[in-house]
């Protein structure tokens, strides 16, 4: 079955669950840093987070090749709402950044907003 032939219905729910899982990898990656687990499981959380940002990626392409009637957002709309998500991960990392007590943690974490924000 080729995701060509599956609804467009179908496919932004596919898009809207790998977010969701993305965001939830991303928190359990930060906490099993945060916990001090072995490197290898955090790395193995970020490498399945890579996968599944890269599967929404390949959605939002695939998503982006049908006609615009098909599409509920606009382009201003998804840009707003990539927008207030972004600030709102801001806001969790600040946080974070201020609770760490770990200098290097907080390089780490500081790095990422920037990242975040450049994108």
């Amino acid at each position: 079955m080729k995701l060509k032939n599956i609804s467009s219905r179908v496919l932004r729910s596919f898009r809207t669950i790998t977010a969701a899982l993305a965001v939830f990898l991303i928190s359990t990656g930060i906490s099993l840093y945060k916990s001090k687990t072995s490197s290898e499981i955090w790395l193995a959380v970020g490498a399945l987070t890579l996968v599944v940002i890269f599967v929404n990626g390949l959605l939002y392409h695939i998503l982006k090749k049908r006609p615009d009637s098909v599409n509920p957002l606009t382009i201003r709309q998804s840009f707003i709402v990539f927008l207030v998500i972004s600030f709102l991960v801001l806001c969790v990392e600040f946080y974070t950044l201020l609770t760490f007590s770990d200098t290097t943690d907080r390089i780490m974490l500081a790095v990422l907003m920037l990242l975040l924000i450049l994108c």
